[in-house]
């Protein structure tokens, strides 16, 4: 038996020492990949965190501009929307993705390109960045050597209240801007659109023969791009996506300042375009590293600031409050001003046990990925437990292999002496 257990540490020992080797080589011209650099990544985001946590024990989400891994928020310990796992529903991923955030097979995660909008709805109250701006409605509140604290003063609770269009609002036949649009509005929000498009953009081809949705390089010993030009009509800040049918390699140029590859695992999703003068010309080119790309449409829409925050105003005129007690049990409580949906920004899951004032509520699914259930008028307490499949069953069954297992050992014991 020690010679077993010596070996047994020994494997694992050895195990540990070539996977830290093969994941964190010691080369001192890439100390990004060094583990004392993932140690100082843990250390100061562990901190940033730590002192959000202290100043504020409210329940709310944090997000990132920098990341490690699409797993930060486990690794560090916060409340985040980046998740990486095989076991990541399908619901959960689509539901990202319909707001403009990348989704995968296996993750789904938040960028530099998540509107404002998104944001509020996720209940992303802090987002910390490498950059001392953001062009969000959001005030830069603390630093932590070169990392900055953005706090957003429109973030929603983890459950609000919306009108019942909320249940039967879907994405299809929306672009991923007059989608958020439509999840405004139902929040009983009827002033002016919070994203609105582009006008008088252009498509030009260069090198590139256009059929249907498919661009083909006729040249591939020169460039081919495809180039969206238009005259930019205001202060507003804009934010731009394209769909496609599935990854390709391509590169975005923007008034000749190239940005990162789009159309890839980590870089489709919204993404920031940015502020411009009044007036001035602005080309986004997409550039075809490949012999045929696909491109299914493009989106280029304004963020109105002011109709944020006229949508926020009208959005939290039920008050709701949730309080964590455990991962699985939260309570609080609403006051809603009419019969209307309480929504939790969470994705809908049937294992979910929800009570208002005692009485177990149906679970229903809200904006196509979201767990609601009908709230009456006035004020109610909401408890909601989460209850896996077969936790039920599992327990006795457990217990009795438990059993089974206690009775064999006294048996083979006996039979022993």
């Amino acid at each position: 038996m020690p010679a077993f257990l010596f070996l047994t540490l020994f494997d694992v020992s050895y195990n540990a020492y070539i996977s830290l080797n093969a994941y964190f080589p010691d080369k001192e011209n890439d100390r990004d990949i060094t583990i004392e650099a993932f140690k100082d990544f843990v250390d100061e985001t562990s901190s940033i965190v730590g002192h959000l946590k202290e100043e504020d024990k409210d329940l709310y989400r944090i997000e990132k501009l920098y990341r490690r891994s699409n797993n930060d928020a486990m690794l560090i310990g916060y409340n985040g929307l980046s998740h990486f796992s095989s076991c990541e529903t399908e619901l959960a991923r689509r539901f990202m993705g319909t707001l403009g955030f990348r989704d995968n097979d296996n993750w789904a995660f938040y960028g530099e390109g998540s509107t404002t909008f998104a944001d509020c709805l996720m209940g992303m109250r802090y987002m910390l960045s490498q950059y001392d701006e953001t062009p969000k409605p959001y005030s830069n509140i603390y630093s932590y050597n070169d990392k900055n604290v953005f706090y957003n003063p429109y973030a929603l609770p983890l459950c609000f209240v919306m009108d019942d269009t909320a249940v039967s609002l879907e994405p299809s036949g929306y672009g991923k801007f007059s989608y958020q649009n439509a999840l405004a509005r139902s929040f009983g929000y009827d002033g002016d659109d919070i994203y609105r498009p582009v006008a008088g953009v252009e498509e030009t081809q260069y090198n590139l023969e256009k059929n249907g949705n498919t661009y083909t390089v006729k040249d591939k010993n020169s460039e081919a791009y495809i180039e969206y030009s238009f005259e930019n009509q205001s202060d507003d800040f804009m934010f731009m996506y394209f769909d496609a049918d599935g990854l390709q390699d391509t590169n975005i140029v923007i008034n000749g300042l190239e940005k990162q590859p789009y159309f890839t695992s980590y870089g489709w999703s919204i993404r920031e375009l940015g502020y411009f003068p009044v007036g001035e010309k602005v080309n986004v080119r997409i550039y075809a590293l490949q012999d045929e790309i696909t491109l299914n449409g493009y989106e280029f829409c304004y963020e109105d600031k002011q109709a944020i925050a006229a949508w926020y105003e009208a959005a939290t005129q039920n008050e709701c409050k949730l309080i964590k007690q455990t991962s699985s049990h939260l309570t609080g409580t609403v006051n809603a001003k009419e019969q209307q949906e309480l929504v939790f920004s969470f994705p809908y899951d049937e294992e979910w046990r929800v009570y208002v004032d005692g009485q177990r509520a149906e679970n229903k699914m809200a904006a196509a990925g979201l767990l609601c259930v009908d709230i009456g008028k006035g004020t109610h307490t909401i408890e909601l437990k989460y209850v896996p499949k077969g936790f039920v069953i599992g327990i006795p069954l457990s217990v009795t292999a438990f059993i089974i297992l206690l009775v064999m050992l006294r048996r083979r014991k006996r039979i022993a002496t």
